[in-house]
């Protein structure tokens, strides 16, 4: 191996050794989760209940596991790709109880989330074209 390319090769497992180094540096924090509920049946003659519970999401910050659902009802896991949520859909037929159990356990894993603070330095110029005039002008009320 010539002197250039072991030049190369310790930049280059330098560079590895400084990047593993900053990603084992940002602080992770493990926390357990359990939310318990009893839905009421305000109904009892109604037919039919269903109820949606959003979930925890992922990203590239928070990852979560041992999601566990336990509920004496029918129920599924709904994932709305289109925005990133997830939700408990639960459906129950009548006959229907006077309350409905549901306990929702997991554990999340959050990394730790900083704000780019060159990204947030730039001066960076209000559009003139007049775009965002109507989201920044007073609500109206209307009689």
């Amino acid at each position: 191996m010539s002197a250039k390319h072991a030049g190369a090769t310790i930049a280059g497992i330098t560079l590895l050794l400084v990047l593993c180094a900053r990603a084992q540096a940002v602080p992770l924090r493990s926390l357990n989760f359990t939310y318990r509920a009893d839905i009421p049946i305000s109904n009892p003659a109604a037919k039919k209940l269903e109820a949606w519970i959003p979930l925890p999401r992922e990203d590239a910050f928070q990852q979560v596991r041992d999601l566990k659902i336990d509920t004496p009802i029918h129920f599924e896991i709904v994932d709305q790709r289109s925005n990133g949520n997830r939700v408990a859909h639960l459906e129950a037929l009548a006959p229907l109880p006077a309350t409905i159990p549901i306990a929702i356990t997991f554990v999340v894993t959050r990394r730790e989330e900083a704000a780019n603070m060159v990204a947030a330095a730039r001066d960076i110029p209000e559009p003139a074209d007049g775009h965002f005039a109507a989201y920044l002008a007073p609500n109206r009320l209307v009689p």
